[in-house]
């Protein structure tokens, strides 16, 4: 082979008027170097510059260099992909909750047509949906609450509430376990300007906060 001859290999790595093999010039070097832990090295550095950099980057002979090189090349593309998924997952998690909410406002929209609903119910409902999207983003806190351990629930709720429930001269001076079963049965509702939700001479059996 033509690289085993030192003729060849004098021909092939000299400057001057000799054939200039470019950006492949490094493979000559390859091809007749002896050293086996080079010519591991050699390509797989080659093979990181061409993915990581610009500019036909000659690569060095040094075989500890090369094994720095590689180091830092590999370190930097892993950050790299580190970086562009947490971005993909920070996207993910700002656009999935209004992805649900337009789905929402999409099957609430063909409901009313389905139901033939009048112009002004369909724009009260409209306002309170967005409405209840501005205050809650998304997030049903009776349903997270609902769905816990009933001792984690109760704690949490009496945690949430307490101080609501005291606001009510009738039950500033209940015993404490009577403020948690009160606690304990307290819903989140979300009530739109301009609706009106009680009316006299009615008997209400809830208590509004």
């Amino acid at each position: 082979m033509w690289g085993e001859t030192i003729y060849a290999r004098l021909t092939c790595l000299k400057n001057g008027q000799n054939f200039n093999y470019g950006a492949y010039k490094w493979t000559v070097q390859l091809v007749s170097n002896e050293n086996r832990i080079e010519k591991i090295l050699l390509p797989i550095f080659w093979g990181l510059m061409t993915l990581s950099t610009f500019g036909n980057l000659e690569s060095t002979t040094d075989w500890l260099e090369l094994i720095f090189i590689i180091i830092v090349l590999t370190s930097g593309l892993l950050l790299v992909t580190m970086f562009i998924g947490n971005i993909k997952v920070f996207l993910h998690a700002t656009t999935s909750k209004k992805q649900a909410m337009q789905l929402k406002m999409r099957n609430i929209e063909w409901w009313m047509r389905r139901r033939r609903l009048p112009r002004e119910l369909k724009q009260r409902t409209r306002i309170f949906q967005r409405q209840k999207w501005a205050a809650m983003r998304g997030v049903d806190e009776c349903d997270m609450i609902r769905n816990l351990p009933e001792g984690l629930r109760r704690d949490i709720k009496y945690h949430l509430c307490l101080d609501l429930v005291r606001q009510v001269p009738l039950f500033q001076h209940m015993d404490s376990l009577v403020l948690e079963n009160i606690c304990d049965r307290v819903k989140s509702l979300i009530f739109t300007k301009g609706e009106q939700y009680l009316e006299r001479e009615i008997q209400y059996k809830e208590c509004y906060l």
